[in-house]
């Protein structure tokens, strides 16, 4: 890309749409089973033998996480500290907890694992290619 401001853009929207995503996965399965199924072709475990619990919290956290990236990208230079905030506490936290437990479902949390730090590098990335931009 010729704009480096474009690489904000672009880490911004991916960001969402990740977000967007967890979100769905944290709520779909207590509001519409079916749907949760088609999407994952996972089933849906009887939440009170599984040990899982329903977290509306948890969703409306990645929600509001998905607002404030989408508000980054309306000003994405003024706003590129989101990156910053995305990077340290959200995605290195997640990292720290997945590569703690272990690649333990290899076939998709590998793969999720890799997604973050793919999209990791590409914030740090987008972040320091437009520093010298103010």
């Amino acid at each position: 890309m010729k704009n480096p401001i474009q690489w904000l853009r672009l880490s911004y929207w991916i960001g969402a749409i990740l977000d967007a995503k967890a979100a769905l996965i944290v709520i779909l399965p207590k509001l519409v089973p079916q749907l949760y199924s088609a999407i994952t072709g996972q089933p849906v475990l009887d939440v009170a033998s599984s040990g899982i619990f329903f977290r509306p919290f948890d969703a409306l956290m990645v929600f509001a996480w998905t607002c404030l990236l989408l508000w980054a990208d309306r000003k994405p230079l003024e706003r590129k500290g989101v990156l910053l905030l995305t990077i340290v506490p959200v995605l290195s936290g997640i990292l720290t907890l997945r590569i703690s437990r272990g690649l333990y479902n290899a076939n998709l949390s590998g793969v999720f694992t890799l997604l973050l730090i793919a999209y990791t590098l590409l914030c740090i990335f987008s972040y320091f290619i437009n520093s010298s931009n103010k």
